[in-house]
């Protein structure tokens, strides 16, 4: 029984190692995926702690992915996406393993015209995004601007990049644009 037990154990680790990526890409429309595919050939989602998927899932959002996030950003009524990817640069350029790998905060606006999205990149980096994460702020919550010291509310659903434990930024989308505000220090 006890051998029974571990079996399967290990099964399910395995399983969540080789598998973990499909099912959060079951969370991306098809027309996304495509894309990314041809953009960043090999991409992944990124390796982040599980402290901090813990603290996402469970204290900050209930069921939240921090790779992830869905809402309306530039309020047209449509669902658009923000993708939290890692793609190893097929060309290394150093000898240390993780300064080839780059890291991307993606965003798929909805395109009310057609059945497409526009693609925007908000944030990119290079070396391990183990520590940094997406959640969605809602339109009408309050947040507060560290740059100008005043509080706002967000007019439609925004984006915010956290780096665990040190800073956040959220994106908002006026004018056409993603403009980044410092909401955590």
């Amino acid at each position: 029984m006890k051998c029974s037990v571990v079996s399967f154990c290990l099964l399910l680790i395995w399983g969540s190692i080789l598998f973990g990526q499909e099912p959060l890409k079951n969370f991306i429309p098809n027309e996304i995926l495509i894309d990314l595919n041809a953009k960043f050939p090999g991409w992944e989602f990124p390796q982040i702690r599980d402290e901090i998927q813990n603290f996402v899932s469970n204290e900050v959002a209930s069921g939240a992915i921090p790779e992830i996030i869905s809402g309306d950003f530039n309020g047209d009524n449509e669902k658009d996406y923000a993708i939290f990817i890692s793609h190893k640069d097929p060309k290394p350029n150093s000898k240390l393993d993780n300064l080839n790998l780059d890291w991307h905060v993606l965003v798929y606006l909805k395109e009310k015209s057609s059945d497409g999205f526009s693609y925007f990149k908000l944030l990119s980096g290079q070396g391990s995004p183990s520590d940094n994460y997406l959640l969605l702020c809602r339109k009408g919550e309050k947040d507060f601007d560290y740059d100008t010291e005043n509080d706002i509310v967000y007019e439609n659903d925004a984006i915010f990049v956290g780096f665990f434990e040190k800073a956040g930024i959220t994106y908002v989308f006026e004018n056409n644009k993603f403009n980044k505000i410092i909401t955590s220090d």
